[in-house]
């Protein structure tokens, strides 16, 4: 494990199981992104934000991501489903400073052409204080620029936070 990056047994939010604050079996459902994650739905909305944080809803058009390639066929599913029901799944997770979202480019890209009015996104730094970490300081200590260096900066999280945020398949 990275230095800087809390051992699994001294992290207390480790384990998506203590995401879910008590929630009962019923509002809490599994869905399958590569590998199973537990998400949590609140009634007001139909995104995942296991660590409750803040959430700022944004016009898709306010962030680009890192990564210039899609794949058409997964793009025009995701587009499709984003039209039945809307926007599901983590938040995006973003730089609100560089305009720059670190997840979601298939989700950004079908949110665009299906134009939703709004979408969800956390900021990277309230993702790695929720857990305990601080950004700036592993980015000083590590040399790590937030935009040149995303799967280092990435790797000091605890792979079930990565994984409830999509970040796990960034590389």
């Amino acid at each position: 494990m990275n230095e800087g990056t809390p051992e699994k047994e001294s992290n207390p939010l480790h384990g998506l199981s203590v995401f879910t604050n008590g929630m009962t079996d019923a509002e809490i459902s599994t869905t399958q992104r590569g590998a199973m994650a537990t998400e949590v739905r609140y009634p007001e909305s139909d995104y995942v934000n296991p660590l409750t944080l803040p959430v700022s809803l944004v016009q898709p058009s306010h962030y680009v991501t890192g990564q210039d390639y899609t794949d058409a066929e997964r793009l025009a599913e995701i587009a499709e489903s984003m039209r039945t029901h809307g926007w599901r799944g983590a938040p995006l997770v973003v730089l609100p400073d560089y305009a720059i979202s670190y997840s979601g480019t298939h989700r950004l890209a079908a949110a665009q052409a299906v134009e939703l009015e709004e979408i969800p996104t956390v900021r990277l730094h309230d993702l790695f204080e929720a857990v305990g970490l601080d950004l700036d300081v592993i980015c000083d200590k590590w040399d790590l620029g937030l935009i040149s260096d995303r799967v280092e900066i990435l790797n000091h999280l605890p792979d079930d936070v990565r994984q409830a945020y999509t970040l796990d398949d960034i590389g």
